[in-house]
């Protein structure tokens, strides 16, 4: 079943203009990335930069909402991550690494794509020495979205995405859900969101009949 539905269409707006380019969020929120301090992260030790994603929580107020903004669910199993390119961001603040990883489709609402691999794109990468004007000069520096954590190769995810072309999608942070012993988890860093609380431990089978109720 297809979860492709009419999607409002203020909030169909906002989410290309995020998820599109990271300048959106600047404008969005009134800042920028030249006041955002480098963190230490994680097991690496590269220095990161979280860039404002407020309109998230809008999108992720509840599934229905999620759902209707995106184009399509599915479950699959990250087996690669097939390059890093970079994309320009708005206002020539630089420019944006993109991470695009392969996956195995394992359920979806689109019954047509199981068993097939496509494209996942997460907005965010490691950059060296370019980037935004914040992370010129500075050598490696892991640019994300706030609240987002890499996606990780041999992890299981339902993902909730916008649909680029056939066969690629490009991942939010709020609508990519880890599972784990069979179940699946809240978006980390966005427990709090009304979608992430609706889908947290359900199973495989209960996420993919609820999504595709919030679809019909």
């Amino acid at each position: 079943m297809n979860v492709v539905n009419p999607r409002p269409i203020w909030l169909l707006g906002l989410a290309l203009f995020g998820l599109a380019l990271f300048g959106l969020a600047f404008a969005a929120c009134g800042s920028s990335l030249d006041d955002k301090p480098l963190e230490e992260t994680g097991q690496d030790g590269v220095p990161v930069v979280h860039i404002p994603a407020r309109y998230a929580k809008t999108l992720g107020a509840d599934l229905d909402t999620l759902v209707s903004t995106f184009d399509v669910a599915f479950v699959g199993v990250v087996t690669g991550e097939a390059e890093q390119r970079s994309e320009l961001m708005a206002g020539g603040r630089g420019e944006l690494p993109v991470s695009v990883f392969t996956v195995l489709v394992e359920a979806s609402a689109d019954a047509a794509v199981v068993g097939s691999t496509v494209e996942v794109e997460q907005l965010g990468g490691i950059t060296t020495g370019g980037g935004t004007r914040t992370t010129q000069g500075q050598g490696p520096v892991r640019l994300l979205m706030e609240g987002d954590s890499p996606i990780e190769v041999g992890e299981r995810y339902l993902f909730i995405v916008k649909e680029k072309a056939p066969g690629i999608y490009r991942a939010s942070p709020m609508a990519r859900f880890p599972i784990e012993s069979g179940r699946l988890q809240p978006a980390a860093g966005w427990e709090d969101l009304g979608a992430a609380q609706e889908i947290a431990g359900l199973t495989v089978a209960q996420a993919m009949e609820r999504v595709s109720r919030s679809a019909d």
